[in-house]
């Protein structure tokens, strides 16, 4: 009985059933390691794209708050930029009085723009008013009704230059100008 025992232990076919057996374990522990890598490879993963969200949240908030010291800095700069605009505005408009100052030796040109300037200003009170009209006139002739916001905003704009031109003429022809002494 242990000679057939052994005989058959001995056999070809033991030793291929021992080979398949061992290869499908040797298979089956490869697959679990594998597995094993794939699922820490997926861990690595998210852990990498949470660290990259936390380094996008900070890189959105470092740059919102670049955004805000870059506002408060060009603030700053348009504040200093607008006031010398205005300083150099009323620079202007002094030399544009000085200029305008009469002389003793032309008498009728100082009576003819004293005549002159009511009329002018008159005129483009008129020419304002006319724009105003025109441009009502336009809007309403639209074969598509414009946008209200639309409507609104060149309501604006015309006002604003409306009053603008019409102020900058009266300014400057009935302003205060330096020169004459006033009688007491």
């Amino acid at each position: 009985m242990l000679e057939t025992i052994l005989g058959i232990l001995g056999s070809g076919s033991v030793g291929s059933i021992v080979g398949v057996v061992g290869g499908y374990m040797n298979r089956k522990l490869d697959i679990e390691v594998h597995k094993i890598d794939i699922e820490d490879n997926k861990a690595k993963r998210e852990n990498d794209l949470l660290k990259m969200d936390k380094e996008k949240d900070m890189m959105q908030a470092k740059y919102a708050m670049r955004v805000q010291v870059a506002d408060k800095e060009n603030e700053g700069k348009k504040i200093e930029g607008d006031t010398a605009v205005e300083v150099a505005g009323y620079g202007a408009m002094e030399k544009s009085y000085d200029f305008a100052k009469p002389t003793a030796a032309d008498g009728w040109v100082d009576q003819l723009s004293k005549t002159i300037r009511p009329l002018l200003t008159i005129l483009s009170v008129v020419f304002a008013a006319y724009v105003f009209v025109r441009v009502n006139t336009l809007l309403l002739s639209l074969s598509v009704a414009p946008d209200p916001a639309q409507v609104i905003k060149i309501w604006v704009t015309v006002i604003e230059w409306v009053l603008f031109q019409t102020g900058v003429i009266v300014g400057w022809w009935f302003a205060m100008r330096p020169g004459k002494s006033p009688k007491i």
